[in-house]
């Protein structure tokens, strides 16, 4: 072969040889890769020692309303304030047989809860009359307003967790009737996701921001006819509870007294 054709040769196999090359190594004209961003969540560690009341009416009002009590604890799904219905002073000859509690200056009486656990998975109020009221003075001491009961309407809820609104319950009863006999009555129920951080359970609500100013009758103690009055003062007790779970449905309230048999007069 001559000199020239072996040098042509030679130049067509390198050509093929690298050009070959060439094309393995070149970059593709688009790329992608992925990579992970993480955060996690877990539960509060250190809880507030006192709580603090949320006011859906006025965010700058933590201060804890008169007739209001705190409960201590440590559970993430825990009780914090608690009402003291007052049911104020009357005249033992009154022929009245309703009386409503006396809210708070500009609030109503409330139940305020919290739910930490960050599992969304619901929780239900409940109360009961755990004791009847008894005269614990003057001449009322150890006489008992028997068949009493405590009527709870116009029940609504607010939840929020650190200043942010979240998903409040639904489920609430239209009228609790506590009773001595009828155990718990349940009040509010948090559905899946709902009632998540703090809740504050009201019966009734004031006039603002346009509510419907009626929390001075959302709370009311009725006393059968026939029951007398002595003077003093009684005292009844009231047991609240907070349990894991939603509930689907509210059994109907107790029956009031028949005609007869002290039926409750406004």
């Amino acid at each position: 072969m001559s000199k020239k054709k072996l040098l042509l040769t030679l130049s067509l196999v390198a050509a093929m040889v690298f050009g070959s090359a060439f094309a393995v190594m070149a970059a593709p004209a688009d790329q992608q890769a992925n990579s992970t961003g993480t955060i996690t969540f877990e539960t509060p560690t250190i809880l507030p020692t006192e709580p603090t009341p949320i006011d859906p009416t006025d965010p700058t009002r933590i201060t804890l309303p008169t007739d209001h009590t705190t409960v201590t604890g440590t559970n993430l799904l825990a009780l914090e304030i608690i009402p003291n219905f007052n049911f104020g002073t009357h005249d033992v000859t009154t022929t009245n047989r309703r009386f409503n509690a006396i809210p708070p200056a500009d609030q109503p009486y409330f139940v305020q809860l919290r739910d930490l656990r960050g599992t969304g998975a619901g929780w239900n109020l409940s109360a009961e009359l755990a004791s009847q009221f008894t005269g614990v003075s003057g001449a009322a001491t150890g006489q008992v307003l028997t068949g009493a009961q405590i009527d709870l309407t116009n029940i609504g809820a607010f939840s929020n967790q650190d200043d942010i609104i979240t998903a409040a319950p639904t489920h609430l009863n239209s009228l609790a009737r506590l009773d001595v006999n009828s155990g718990q009555i349940n009040l509010a129920s948090a559905a899946v996701g709902q009632g998540m951080g703090n809740t504050r359970v009201r019966f009734g609500e004031n006039n603002l921001n346009g509510g419907a100013n009626n929390s001075g009758t959302s709370v009311v103690l009725n006393v059968p006819s026939g029951v007398l009055f002595y003077t003093g003062t009684y005292n009844a007790t009231i047991t609240w509870r907070l349990q894991e779970g939603p509930l689907t449905t509210f059994p109907a309230p107790a029956a009031p007294a028949q005609p007869g048999q002290g039926q409750p007069v406004s």
